[in-house]
């Protein structure tokens, strides 16, 4: 129905300028029929944007991209065909969404969402470690256990932003776990946007409580179990901000560290969006990932602790040990990003650089056990099968995802990824339950894209079907012997790869600053640039609710005010940003900018 065009540029230009993505891909090769949104902001240049098939630039300019537009048709910059085509594509887009809506109504029934929110949550937990803490069995008469964590009473289950939804029914996992346990119970840690500082100083006295109950307690049984609840909070992960490093807050850590000078006995439930690094609780007997799993995590995560449900969650994503070790890591001033990981896109940069991590791409554990069995590849024509058996060998009911592998031959000199996943089924069995599983490859399995060609190629060399449970947890093994093309003939080698990538670096270089700059390179060079923008900041904190910079909402916004493009704000501010202050803007900084470097009459 649609697509958004993303905010950054590729290769010099900005997606929402860039007609080999949107028209060449998206609606040739692809055949995408719908209409293409840019993001918040994400446009400017408009006549540029239609030509290259954008259809709906975001938000309202007041009138602004109308008159650019208007002069471009009156100047020929731009064909009324174009614009005809995107009005074509959204009206029709508004009379299907008219026609689904009057004719398809549908009865919602919050309680059965629930019930998926529910079901997704116990499937989507992943389980790290568990040395036999976990489940904690629910017995005739409540055992006790002491929970630690602000999170346990504060949940954080959804993103924030544009990601943010209305949830119908909400609980705390301190609430869930209180109907199962006897819950000894400490905050530990603030979890509200309280700036740094501040935070630092509140945390004392909470963190002094908890300890002095959690002594308590363990006075009474040195062995009661711990339940300690980490993770990150909005205000530290969330839409418009970057993570500069992989750490849970300070205040979390220290506290971790004390409890377990006084217990062996810990679980730790970590709730977060993306990997952290948990390196500090690799002396807890259990940890447990919930991820952000909506509005029944709470329910999940009591159901996961106690045994009412077996954990049977993958990661799909690499847990490094580092930040620095991920090849996306950007924590730069620099504008331009280089990709030169190349094709080795996630997991499989680390495997086939054969680096460390603190949890592999495809890993999570169980309360029972699974074994396969009889793995076998079977070729028809040009479509390819593999064929498993799967046992619960445990004591358990309990779930498992069975991920086929292939690995690539390797050639000297051109990069390709060593390992990938080609197949991947969940399969629920009783305890002692067997099953056959009957898993069809996709045809590009052996292909590569072919930057010479333009289009997907297979390539020859005998290859190895593995099947496991993780990239790392591979327990059976097939090779096969695959007819195609050399790899050099269709891809350019590591080292042309990354000249192209410099040659490109040089060419999205620019003398003169534009509207297509930020407010904050522009303020580099012009004390007028620095001034708006700190009026621009201010004005944003003084008007937000909390009237806090650290609030994750005036995060996003003074990220978007430094970082996007000057002309972008002009639609972003309603009308508050003028076409000709940005003007004005970008010739101070011009003009400033080359006096500084003694060009001044170079731009006159």
């Amino acid at each position: 129905f649609s697509v958004m065009s993303s905010y950054n540029m590729i290769n010099g230009i900005y997606a929402s300028q860039n007609k080999h993505l949107l028209k060449d891909l998206l609606r040739h090769t692809f055949n995408f029929e719908g209409i293409v949104i840019s993001d918040w902001g994400a446009d400017i240049n408009s006549p540029e944007s239609v030509k290259a098939g954008l259809d709906l630039a975001m938000p309202d300019s007041k009138g602004y991209f109308q008159k650019k537009l208007s002069d471009a048709l009156d100047s020929n910059a731009i064909e009324q065909k174009d614009i005809d085509e995107a009005c074509l594509r959204l009206v029709t887009a508004a009379l299907l969404a008219s026609e689904k809506t009057e004719h398809n109504k549908v009865s919602i029934s919050y309680e059965e969402q629930n019930h998926t929110a529910f079901s997704l949550a116990l499937d989507s937990a992943v389980l790290l470690k568990n040395d036999g803490l976990l489940p904690l069995r629910i017995e005739d008469t409540k055992q006790r256990l002491i929970v630690i964590g602000s999170l346990a009473k504060n949940p954080r289950f959804q993103g924030g932003g544009s990601s943010h939804i209305n949830a119908t029914f909400t609980s705390s996992i301190l609430d869930e776990l209180e109907k199962l346990y006897s819950v000894i119970y400490a905050d530990g840690y603030l979890t509200d946007f309280t700036s740094e500082k501040k935070r630092a100083k509140k945390n004392v006295p909470l963190q002094k409580k908890a300890l002095a109950l959690l002594d308590n307690a363990l006075k009474q049984n040195a062995d009661t179990p711990v339940l300690f609840l980490c993770g990150l909070t909005d205000a530290f992960e969330g839409e418009g901000f970057d993570r500069t490093d992989m750490l849970l807050p300070q205040e979390q850590l220290s506290l971790y560290e004390e409890i377990a000078k006084r217990t062996k006995h810990i679980l730790v439930v970590n709730i977060s969006g993306s990997p952290v690094d948990l390196s500090f609780a690799q002396n807890a007997r259990s940890i447990l990932q919930l991820y952000l799993a909506g509005q029944a995590s709470a329910s999940a995560c009591a159901y996961l602790i106690s045994g009412k449900a077996n954990p049977s969650g993958h990661l799909a994503e690499t847990w490094p040990c580092l930040s620095n070790l991920a090849p996306s890591t950007f924590i730069s001033k620099e504008k331009n990003i280089l990709y030169t990981e190349g094709p080795l896109v996630g997991y499989r940069y680390y495997e086939t650089k054969k680096l460390p991590v603190q949890y592999e791409f495809g890993f999570g554990l169980s309360y029972t056990s699974f074994e396969l069995s009889d793995f076998a590849v079977i070729q028809k024509n040009e479509k390819i099968m593999v064929t498993v058996q799967i046992k619960n060998t445990g004591s358990l009911y309990g779930a498992q995802v069975v991920q086929v592998y292939v690995k690539n031959p390797q050639v000297a000199l051109y990069e390709r990824s060593a390992i990938e996943l080609v197949a991947f089924d969940k399969v629920y069995l009783e305890p002692g339950e067997e099953k056959k599983l009957v898993l069809v490859l996709d045809e590009h399995v052996f292909c590569v894209f072919s930057s010479k060609k333009n289009s997907f190629a297979k390539v020859a060399g005998t290859y190895t079907l593995a099947c496991g449970f993780s990239v790392r947890d591979l327990r059976c093994k097939k090779e096969i012997a695959v007819e195609g093309e050399a790899l050099e003939n269709l891809v350019e080698s590591e080292s042309e790869r990354l000249q192209e990538l410099k040659r490109l670096q040089v060419q999205t270089t620019k003398t003169l600053l534009t509207s297509s700059d930020s407010m904050q390179t522009l303020s580099k060079y012009s004390f007028f640039a620095r001034t708006i923008l700190r009026f621009m900041e201010l004005y944003i904190v003084v008007s937000s609710k909390s009237k806090k910079k650290e609030d994750p909402a005036v995060k996003v916004a003074l990220q978007a005010i430094r970082e996007n493009p000057v002309e972008s704000l002009i639609s972003t501010s309603g009308g508050a940003i003028s076409p000709s202050l940005v003007q004005r803007l970008v010739a101070h900084a011009n003009k400033k900018r080359y006096l500084k470097k003694g060009h001044f009459f170079s731009i006159i």
